[in-house]
């Protein structure tokens, strides 16, 4: 039976389609039932709607916001934006207009922040690194591995991470491992390797899956 996944699908219902009848994955991973699937999408409507309520609300509060408004509330709003801009990336549908819309009350808020710093060259400085690592941080976040990755209530854990990461894209896998610390690449490399000896001495066919573990090697060298 082919099961009904989403052409745009959430974060979670992404790794169930990487798990699907993936001899990579253990066999209570890769057996997914419709059952399964179907409550993970509806749970995924749900905070879809909630995501919806709460993206009105942060706009309306912020076109109320008066001129001499006190630091912290503008902060309290750019916290909001941030959080349902990453929100956003885990949630089903094409949520490119929010998103957009997002980055936009962030550039907003960002610039009147450094209005606000005036010429105190320690905040300017601090202003100019959370920039850079924003800028960094969102480019990764048009990642699906990564978002998928950072989702808080994300399907990806220890015990899959192996098969996850042989599984995905190069750039998705590129993109993934710049989150890793070298022992943790050291320990996906280990996990990785026994995961495809195991799986072909089983007489599954792994060699799709040599490059990406090429690839961890690689960075593994790198790192």
């Amino acid at each position: 039976m082919t099961l009904p996944f989403s052409d745009l699908p959430g974060s979670r219902e992404r790794q169930l389609q990487r798990q699907y009848n993936n001899p990579l994955f253990s066999e209570q991973q890769r057996t997914i039932t419709l059952a399964e699937l179907k409550q993970v999408q509806d749970e995924d409507l749900a905070q879809l709607s909630v995501f919806s309520k709460d993206f009105q609300a942060l706009f309306k509060s912020a076109t109320k916001l008066a001129e001499n408004v006190q630091s912290d509330v503008i902060l309290k709003i750019k916290e909001d934006a941030d959080r349902l801009f990453e929100q956003a990336s885990c949630l089903p549908g094409d949520l490119s207009s929010a998103k957009d819309s997002l980055l936009k009350l962030i550039a907003v808020i960002m610039k009147a922040v450094k209005h606000g710093a005036g010429d105190d060259p320690k905040a300017l400085s601090e202003l100019e690194q959370e920039t850079d690592a924003r800028a960094m941080h969102l480019e990764l976040m048009k990642v699906p591995l990564v978002v998928d990755m950072l989702n808080p209530n994300s399907f990806i854990n220890p015990d899959n991470l192996a098969a996850t990461m042989l599984s995905v894209d190069l750039d998705e896998l590129s993109a993934g491992l710049r989150l890793f610390e070298i022992d943790q690449i050291t320990q996906l490399y280990n996990d990785a390797e026994t995961l495809m000896r195991e799986c072909a001495e089983q007489g599954h066919d792994v060699s799709p899956a040599q490059t990406r573990l090429d690839m961890i090697a690689k960075a593994l060298h790198q790192a």
